[in-house]
């Protein structure tokens, strides 16, 4: 994910915090939504996305093989041709959410650290 920096009107600014705590989100997932709202999907190229699909597949597969209290960082779970094939940092770390929301539906891998470097570190239950 992209990070930016913006100049804002105070007004426009105490406004979109309040909305925000009122309900009860983040300001960044506030903005993320009100853009979303207003911008047009963006849909991916099929191969694109069965290859996403198909990696995180992988990834999940992978990581639920490791022995239970083994630590492991995502990209080891693949060989370094696979992980490059993400690309740039911002899209390994998209691909590193998309991971960290598969795992923590299975309850099989909690998160240790938010970020060790750039990626996520998981440990199995």
């Amino acid at each position: 994910m992209a990070k930016l920096i913006i100049e804002i009107d105070d007004l426009l600014l105490t406004q979109a915090l309040l909305k925000s705590q009122n309900e009860q989100i983040s300001l960044d997932d506030f903005i993320d939504d009100a853009l979303r709202k207003i911008l047009p999907e963006t849909n991916l190229p099929t191969e694109v996305v069965n290859s996403i699909e198909s990696m995180l597949s992988k990834a999940v597969e992978r990581a639920n093989q490791k022995k239970s209290g083994e630590r492991f960082i995502l990209r080891r779970l693949f060989e370094n041709s696979e992980w490059q094939t993400l690309g740039t940092a911002v899209n390994k770390n998209a691909f590193g959410r998309l991971f960290r929301r598969k795992i923590e539906t299975q309850e099989t891998v909690i998160l240790l650290d938010e970020r060790q470097g750039r990626i996520a570190v998981y440990e199995k239950l």
